[in-house]
């Protein structure tokens, strides 16, 4: 009698996500639901183990093209478990550069102000690394500070959140002088739109990602004046870029008086990132 093999539940997954991702994406997403979701080892895994609590939805969901990080709920950033859901963008191992520089020129003490926080992933990592810090993360929606709230609750860490414009910052906001900000803003061209993969595009939100094509720097405008009204002497800035306008920002924060500007590359050495000082 004719033996027919049937494929492990993780191959299943990764054929179904190949047309999707290509091969090696779609292996490690279904590598991911596994070991991550269900705790599988890569032994179980190899073995065709199924979880008992096989969640039948999770296909369907990736199959659509949602990211797996929302599919799970959860991500790492800078070793932490960092919730996830449609509320804020996912967040990259690109922008753990910003926590690094953070962590290697600021003090162990002071305000410290997280802009446009999204899920809270950078203001919560610096907590982490720098306990002493009093921490804020600011953001124009309210979605994205709800689920920054539900981080720092997750780990046991306190911070003030506030809803607030960027581009209309109230003079009351700037007492006590700020020790240090990072900003990871909207920095994505509307002209870069078809560029970026149809899981980012259709399922994280787009008033977190673009810009006009005709204002690159909207947001490092505010953030040089926010810099230059609220940072003590000596104070920092470090903000993540648009690779292509890196160099553009960091003439915007000399010409709007800080000092010692920096450009960092990331991770994968692309000029990434903008350090810059009060005088």
């Amino acid at each position: 009698m004719d033996k027919t093999e049937r494929p492990s539940p993780s191959a299943s997954l990764q054929a179904a996500l190949t047309p999707l991702y290509g091969a090696a994406e779609a292996r490690a997403i279904a590598r991911l639901v596994f070991e991550e979701r269900y705790g599988l080892s890569q032994a179980d895994i190899l073995l065709g183990r199924v979880p008992s609590d096989w969640d039948p939805t999770i296909p369907a969901r990736l199959q659509a093209g949602e990211p797996v990080q929302y599919v799970l709920g959860s991500t790492t950033f800078c070793g932490h478990r960092i919730r996830t859901d449609r509320r804020a963008l996912i967040p990259r191992p690109e922008t753990e550069g910003l926590v690094e520089i953070f962590l290697r020129e600021a003090p162990d003490h002071g305000r410290v102000l997280d802009v446009c926080t999204g899920s809270g992933c950078i203001a919560l990592a610096c907590k982490h690394g720098a306990p002493c810090i009093s921490v804020e993360a600011w953001d124009i929606s309210p979605q994205a500070l709800s689920l920054a709230r539900d981080n720092f609750r997750l780990h046991g860490l306190e911070a003030t959140f506030r809803e607030v414009d960027l581009t209309r910052v109230p003079d009351t906001l700037l007492s006590p002088p700020i020790s240090f900000i990072l900003s990871n803003p909207p920095y994505v061209l509307e002209a870069e739109r078809d560029g970026l993969h149809p899981n980012v595009l259709n399922h994280e939100p787009h008033l977190a990602l673009f810009v006009p094509d005709d204002d690159p720097l909207r947001f490092y405008r505010p953030l040089a004046r926010l810099a230059r009204r609220g940072l003590l002497p000596g104070g920092g800035i470090a903000v993540e870029c648009n690779t292509a306008f890196t160099a553009q920002v960091a003439r915007l924060f000399q010409s709007a008086g800080l000092c010692r500007v920096e450009e960092i590359p990331d991770c994968y050495s692309r000029p990434r990132f903008v350090l810059a000082r009060q005088p």
